[in-house]
């Protein structure tokens, strides 16, 4: 089924719909680990393509470990080349207290800043 997009700045627009590896997410394996390294470079590539904004919607936003590092790392370039990002996503979850090693920082520093 194709899905026919349309941006009004003239940009890329990309649809993904994904469904993990293994019953169990809170199992690990290699073949799940491979689907969250893929699915994170898969994003990390499309983040370092932004020229001048970014709006990401994302169901499930937990970020750990090796994806952590690859989609943090793409996010800050980008603010740091005056890119606008905006990212929305499930708030089910307080990120400050689950644990997470990378903090969504928008919303408290101005773009280009670390």
């Amino acid at each position: 089924m194709a899905i026919e997009t349309v941006s009004a700045g003239g940009g890329n627009i990309e649809v993904s719909f994904l469904q993990q590896v293994g019953s169990d997410p809170f199992t690990p394996t290699l073949e799940r680990t491979a689907q969250i390294r893929e699915v994170a470079a898969r994003i990390a590539d499309f983040i370092s393509q932004a020229r001048a904004s970014l709006d990401i919607a994302i169901y499930d936003f937990q970020l750990r470990d090796e994806a952590a590092a690859l989609l943090t790392n793409a996010l800050r370039e980008r603010a740091k080349n005056n890119v606008v990002i905006r990212i929305i996503y499930d708030a089910a979850i307080d990120l400050d207290t689950a644990g997470s090693p990378a903090h969504l920082e928008a919303d408290r520093k101005r773009p280009g800043t670390e």
